[in-house]
């Protein structure tokens, strides 16, 4: 018998435990063991759904982050072309420089970054406090509207990850242990028939399965 070890993944001890809960079905010496090889394979199955939905949880929030970020985007966007259109297209013109120190486009491109939301606030801060933006004011709420999701989504997927990594660590404990179970269950079963190794052997996964094991079972599969 080759042993479980941590090189095997859970899906691979999954089609050990399978395989073995189906061989110890097949004599009444050995099928005491089926409802424990059941419950740890049913124990790595609901550990890995909750993983698997822990996982989509986060990578489903990654992209409602990436659509709101185009959002934030594109009410920007609209608010520099009003600006532009506020200062006759000259961006050189003070009151368009001091809300946009970098061009707008260079600002949408991480508009979540560290540097980008430092500007992104200057730009809140003008326009809601100085009269010279008056007409660019109601963007001011806008873009306080795009933040405020940004920044729940964002506590969100932090939640999300911390609990996608504690599922992780959880799964790959329960599957270190299942390998345990799985290993000393040769010894027990040995003791059963300690002169016929041939029988034992075939009770438990082949790790590396013959070729022609897998030709036999085709041609059955074809009668």
């Amino acid at each position: 018998m080759m042993r479980l070890n941590e090189r095997h993944s859970l899906y691979v001890t999954q089609s050990a435990f399978r395989f073995t809960k189906k061989r110890v079905g097949f004599r009444s010496e050995t099928a005491q063991f089926q409802p424990e090889i059941v419950r740890w394979f049913e124990k790595m199955r609901d550990i890995d759904d909750q993983y698997q939905d822990a996982r989509d949880d986060r990578m489903a929030l990654t992209s409602e982050i990436d659509y709101r970020e185009g959002t934030l985007s594109d009410v920007i966007r609209q608010m520099a072309r009003e600006a532009r259109a506020m200062v006759g297209g000259k961006t050189s013109d003070p009151r368009f420089t001091k809300l946009f120190t970098v061009t707008p486009t260079e600002l949408c491109r991480n508009v979540t970054g560290k540097d980008e939301m430092r500007i992104i606030s200057n730009i809140v801060h003008r326009l809601e406090n100085e009269s010279e933006y008056a007409s660019l004011k109601p963007h001011a709420q806008a873009i306080h509207g795009e933040l405020d999701i940004l920044s729940d989504l964002h506590q969100k997927r932090r939640a999300a990850w911390q609990a996608e990594e504690r599922l992780l660590a959880d799964r790959a404990q329960i599957v270190k242990d299942a390998q345990t179970y799985y290993n000393e269950l040769y010894a027990k079963i040995l003791n059963i028939w300690p002169n016929n190794l041939k029988i034992v052997e075939s009770i438990f996964y082949s790790l590396k399965r013959p070729k022609n094991n897998q030709k036999k079972d085709e041609a059955e599969e074809e009668r």
